[in-house]
């Protein structure tokens, strides 16, 4: 049944509920094991809604349907397939889709469920909180979760740049130790950083590129993006991206790469943990043993950039069956893979500017309408 846990908290259970009246609840909604159903009014929520376990649902049908939550929402219930026909939601915080397995035709009251966030119709979803806002589908092709019209409406976050390198030249943006230097193996242009430019690298080698000393005062978001390639002996050569906040004195490992990439692979580092910080460096650091040598690595299209403000952050591709669109200048970013693809949904800048830290696909149909599409790459 519905009750509340306290003056804040409002749960529903397996006797459901179905709002009657306006409804603002000063904490969090979950809903686990029965409907919410908005009926054609509007939920007010300043916490977090869950919709969570077998038989759970949030039913939006009617076209007056609004749900605001100030936090953040995470489905992770039954399957929401003529669920979610109608009515605006409004996220201020992430929004996080779950559930990889049972689907509307197998299973379709059980959680775990990859349609457990399936709009349709003239559902929207609103995103609009004033910081970084996360969204995660689990299952986000277009037969299973996916929003059916996308609004992002959030004050503009700012993007700085603080290291543009193609590796054409040497420059102030890296300090090099041992080797390393320019070479003509490049992804763009005519050079990229490698340990090695004139053949393959020593025996016992440890040197780095370690960029200059930057500040991350008064920054939300930290980002570093380049691609390579590598060529060195497996599990026993080492290329290392690492971090340092003491001026180089210790480092922290980030990622590590060994073996062999004979392709341009892009890599996109969410080192947010790092805002605030008065010093910070990254480096790129080969290391090898006393035995067989290979052409090392490759390091082209360095990036580093920070956010203030608002940014949406996409954890995957997601799909959009119906539009996306602006109500305000928007700064979005791919958390794990550089590139946003929004594959299906056209785009209506609506006057407003996108901007994206590396590369954007759309679709075909994208209207820019008096907006600016800007990329940072």
């Amino acid at each position: 049944p519905a009750s509340r846990a306290g003056a804040a908290d409002l749960n529903v259970g397996s006797a459901g509920l179905t709002l009657a009246a306006n409804m603002t609840v000063t904490g969090n909604v979950t809903v686990n094991g029965g409907t919410l159903d908005i009926n054609g009014y509007t939920l007010t929520v300043t916490g977090n809604l869950t919709i969570t376990g077998n038989n759970s649902w949030l039913k939006m049908v009617k076209p007056a349907d609004v749900v605001d939550v100030a936090g953040n929402v995470t489905f992770n219930g039954a399957s929401e397939q003529g669920y979610l026909t109608a009515g605006t939601m409004k996220v201020g915080g992430h929004f996080t889709q779950q559930g990889s397995s049972y689907t509307t035709s197998n299973g379709p009251a059980q959680s775990n469920n990859r349609n457990s966030f399936s709009a349709t119709g003239t559902h929207k979803v609103i995103l609009n909180g004033a910081g970084i806002q996360n969204i995660s589908f689990e299952a986000a092709p277009a037969q299973d979760s996916h929003f059916q019209d996308l609004t992002i409406s959030k004050p503009a976050g700012t993007l700085t740049t603080l290291i543009s390198d193609d590796g054409e030249a040497l420059s102030d943006n890296f300090t090099t130790q041992g080797s390393w230097g320019i070479g003509t193996t490049a992804y763009n242009g005519q050079g990229a950083w490698t340990d090695s430019p004139n053949g393959n690298y020593a025996d016992s080698v440890n040197s780095s590129l370690t960029s200059k000393t930057i500040s991350l005062a008064n920054t939300q978001g930290v980002y570093l993006s380049f691609v390579h390639r590598y060529d060195v002996e497996p599990s026993f050569d080492f290329c290392k991206l690492e971090v340092s906040t003491n001026n180089g004195t210790t480092w922290t490992e980030v990622a590590s790469f060994t073996g062999k990439q004979d392709t341009w692979g892009l890599q996109l580092y969410d080192l947010s943990s790092y805002a605030g910080q008065a010093s910070f460096q990254f480096r790129f650091r080969l290391a090898s043993n006393i035995m067989v040598n290979a052409d090392g690595w490759f390091i082209d299209k360095i990036r580093f950039y920070t956010v203030s403000g608002s940014m949406v952050r996409f954890t995957n591709v997601p799909y959009i069956s119906g539009q996306w669109s602006l109500g305000a200048d928007t700064l979005i970013s791919n958390y794990n893979g550089g590139a946003i693809t929004f594959p299906a949904a056209p785009l209506d800048l609506a006057g407003h500017t996108l901007t994206v830290p590396y590369d954007l696909t759309i679709n075909a149909n994208t209207d820019l309408n008096d907006g600016t599409l800007s990329a940072a790459a």
